[in-house]
């Protein structure tokens, strides 16, 4: 079950997500993205799991039925957004597992990775993207599928 705000909304296996009514319309809008863009482009072409948050108070506005991440492994990855020094040292971490940050560049984006998975981070003007990848995924593929989802959330001004 995916979640929009800490109101849980259900979907298919198509990953349709219906509208409840107290969504904003920066919400509204990502929803129907959710629905058209994600669904057909990557969860589709590449079995990611993904969350999409606020940027500046963190609160959820969708996430896939497994992805899973703790206050504190949010705000320590907002940190390294910021500071990518501090996620050079110390990875990321979500749902428990650590990864080992290959690139962050302190604006928009972090690739992290293990041997056999992967962790992307994306930031647009205000929202906060994070996806994960398990074996048999590659973690390149997610984090382009992740990357071109912030760039077009951010031509799109969110």
């Amino acid at each position: 079950m995916a979640t929009v705000g800490e109101t849980p909304v259900s979907y298919d296996n198509s990953m349709d997500v219906s509208r409840i009514g107290n969504t904003s319309l920066q919400e509204e809008c990502l929803l129907k993205l959710w629905n058209e863009y994600i669904t057909e482009s990557l969860i589709e072409s590449t079995p990611c799991e993904i969350g999409i948050y606020e940027w500046k108070n963190n609160r959820t506005i969708v996430t896939t039925k497994k992805f899973k991440i703790s206050a504190e492994e949010l705000d320590h990855i907002k940190d390294g957004m910021e500071c990518p020094n501090i996620v050079y040292r110390k990875g990321v971490t979500v749902d428990g597992y650590h990864y080992n940050v290959q690139v962050a560049d302190g604006k928009y984006g972090i690739y992290a990775r293990t041997l056999d998975k992967g962790c992307t981070v994306c930031k647009t003007f205000s929202m906060l993207i994070i996806a994960t990848n398990g074996n048999g995924v590659k973690s390149s593929k997610c984090n382009e599928e992740i990357m071109k989802l912030g760039d077009y959330l951010q031509r799109l001004g969110l």
